[in-house]
């Protein structure tokens, strides 16, 4: 159990600000805001018992961004122990005292390290959506925000809320806005929304606590000269990695368009290689052949009427088509009904066709019933020719396999979506899309990487007197299935006719 304060715990104080947070001097006549927040001390610290928790006492300043975290005293009188200080413009740590730090935060071990990131950014959300809270007709306060986003240490929290909008952290039921009156929540109508935006914000937030640490990849290309030549331009394919992202429930039961490469880690990372075969795209549709013969229909009419105009008037309908019938329709409908019910009492079919060589008339039609996802097959044959391909190819195998592992949680209570992949075919090495190759929507899941490590048939690797890394395979073979996200709409051909589309 992790017990470090995730940030996107929101608890309104007395005094106004989130996140269990309160001013350090209790007429709030400072810049200076306090919280207790519970961690863990380090097992390996404590020999084999097991690891107890305990408290950080944090000192964050509204006004500059930097915040202190200390052991906090148990004896009245006593001072508390600074643990370590941070700078915000640096994004540095100093002021550090080893033997506390690393009691609750070795670095050099994944439980110290996880704890010690986790805490600074709990400390930096809490810091930024307080001094963000308190903005409004104060002019200081204002500006003390917007210096706390342009530092270091706050600028990747500052980038994911819309300029001039608040932090997608939730405005909790009760908080005041500018006006001094309770914060009005988008999301919520009379409070009938049960799934409110703050309930939405943590569990999103819960949830893309990732325990991964990687999110640069880096532009990674194969061969490595390619289109290095600026005479000899070639088609290549790139795969650009993103993260899931979050979509949300929107206006008139729609799901908002999904944000993909947004929340705590954005994913920076590409590969592209020279185009292989086989490219290819089949679009299709589900259709499937449906009948309804009279008396379904006649049931469905009937109930349509019932629950428009009631028992009465929704009958009479029915009533007057069959009033309509001949008497020798009627008594044959009349038989096949009571062959039908027969059927169902016995669970049988096909009994009026053995009785009288007849069925109803299904009334058979071709019927549009959903879109369908696309699939991609790839298949890269890679041979490295020196010791710069050897790496470059150790690390394009490991940029989808890792791209494609499921992710966890820190408290492990989540599993999280792979990262996604935009796929673009570049026409002659440059960023305009290949007008006569087909275009692949949005971002797709890699659903299959397979590597087959000895595909000529024996193994065979590289030593160091032939100029390439000792213990390289001669060559991969590389094979990619990728599942569009989303269906193809007659809407997306919307740029004319510059290209064949989907």
């Amino acid at each position: 159990m992790d017990f470090y304060v995730p940030y996107w715990r929101a608890v309104l104080m007395a005094d106004g600000l989130r996140d269990g947070w309160q001013f350090d001097d209790r007429n709030d006549n400072t810049d200076v805001i306090r919280a207790t927040l519970p961690i863990k001390l380090l097992s390996s610290s404590r020999g084999a018992r097991p690891a107890p928790s305990s408290d950080v006492l944090v000192k964050s300043n509204l006004k500059t961004g930097n915040y202190d975290v200390y052991r906090p005293s148990r004896i009245v009188g006593q001072s508390d122990e600074l643990i370590y200080s941070v700078n915000a413009s640096t994004n540095q740590r100093f002021n550090e005292n080893p033997s506390l730090f690393n009691d609750r935060f070795d670095l050099n071990t994944p439980e110290g390290r996880r704890q010690y990131e986790s805490l600074n950014t709990t400390i930096k959300v809490a810091t930024y959506n307080n001094a963000q809270l308190l903005t409004g007709t104060n002019p200081e306060r204002n500006q003390n925000f917007q210096n706390i986003g342009n530092t270091k240490a706050y600028q990747s929290i500052a980038n994911k809320t819309p300029e001039g909008q608040r932090s997608p952290e939730p405005n909790i039921q009760g908080a005041t806005g500018d006006t001094g009156s309770p914060a009005q929540n988008p999301d919520r109508e009379g409070g009938d929304n049960k799934f409110s935006v703050e309930n939405r914000e943590s569990l999103n937030n819960a949830i893309e606590s990732s325990k991964t640490t990687r999110t640069d990849y880096g532009r990674l290309k194969y061969p490595s000269n390619l289109n290095t030549d600026i005479n000899e331009k070639q088609d290549v394919v790139q795969f650009t990695m993103k993260s899931y992202g979050t979509r949300s429930l929107g206006e008139n039961l729609r799901f908002s368009q999904r944000n993909f490469n947004t929340g705590q880690s954005i994913i920076n990372g590409s590969v592209t290689m020279s185009i292989q075969p086989r490219i290819s795209d089949s679009n299709g549709v589900n259709w499937s052949g449906m009948g309804m013969d009279a008396l379904s229909m006649a049931l469905v009419g009937t109930s349509l009427g019932i629950i428009e105009e009631g028992f009465t008037k929704g009958t009479a309908n029915t009533i007057q088509q069959l009033q309509s019938l001949s008497a020798s329709e009627r008594n044959n409908l009349e038989t096949a009904i009571k062959i039908k019910l027969a059927e169902s009492a016995a669970s049988t079919q096909n009994v009026l066709s053995r009785l009288t060589g007849g069925i109803f008339n299904p009334n058979l039609e071709l019927l549009f019933e959903s879109p369908s996802l696309r699939t991609f097959n790839y298949a890269f044959e890679l041979s490295p020719r020196n010791r710069t391909e050897s790496d470059e190819v150790k690390n394009i195998i490991r940029f989808f396999k890792q791209g494609m592992a499921v992710q966890r949680s820190v408290s492990e209570l989540f599993l999280k979506a792979p990262n996604v992949f935009d796929i673009k075919y570049l026409f002659a090495g440059g960023s305009q899309e290949h007008p006569y190759i087909n275009k692949i929507k949005g971002p797709c899941a890699l659903t299959n990487c397979s590597v087959d490590y000895t595909p000529t048939g024996s193994y065979m690797t590289f030593n160091e007197n032939e100029g390439r890394t000792p213990g390289s395979m001669v060559s991969y073979s590389l094979s990619l299935t990728f599942e569009e996200l989303e269906p193809i709409y007659e809407d997306d051909y919307k740029d004319g006719y510059n290209s064949i589309g989907y």
